[in-house]
This record gives C-alpha cells, sequence and structure tokens, in this order.
C-alpha cells in the first residue's frame, strides 16, 4: 500500500483521473507496484496455488495482480 501511495502521491489530479480511467494504464501500475514492493514473492507458493485452482473465480479487476504473481 505504500509503494501505492508513493507512486501516485506526485500525480496531479488530472493525471490521477486519467490513470483510473485507463484500465490497462492502471493494471501496469498495479503489476509494477507488487513487483517492486516485493509482494510477487511473498507468500508465492500458497498464491500460486490458488490461482491454479481457481483461477476462473477471480475477478476481471483482479487479473493484473494475479500476472504479478505468475510472473
Amino acid at each position: 500500500m505504500l509503494a501505492l501511495r508513493d507512486a501516485l502521491a506526485p500525480l496531479s489530479l488530472p493525471a490521477l483521473e486519467a490513470l483510473a480511467a485507463d484500465e490497462t494504464s492502471l493494471g501496469t501500475l498495479y503489476t509494477q507496484i507488487v513487483r517492486d514492493s516485493g509482494l510477487a514473492k511473498k507468500h508465492r507458493g500458497i498464491i500460486k496455488g490458488l490461482l491454479r485452482d481457481g483461477p476462473d473465480r477471480l475477478p476481471a479487476e483482479c487479473q493484473s495482480f494475479a500476472d504479478a504473481y505468475r510472473t
């Protein structure tokens, strides 16, 4: 969460609004935050197991986070 806060803090309101409206850019940002923060490596086995056992249960808006764990 702190990494996300730090990434968004310097952005102006129009830039934040544009980011929020662009799913691709938002997904890319989230993926990068997960990787940079180390969350993609933490509990990797547990999360990969959950993704493997129920990938169809994951909402579309969570795919960027899941993709960070898969790579």
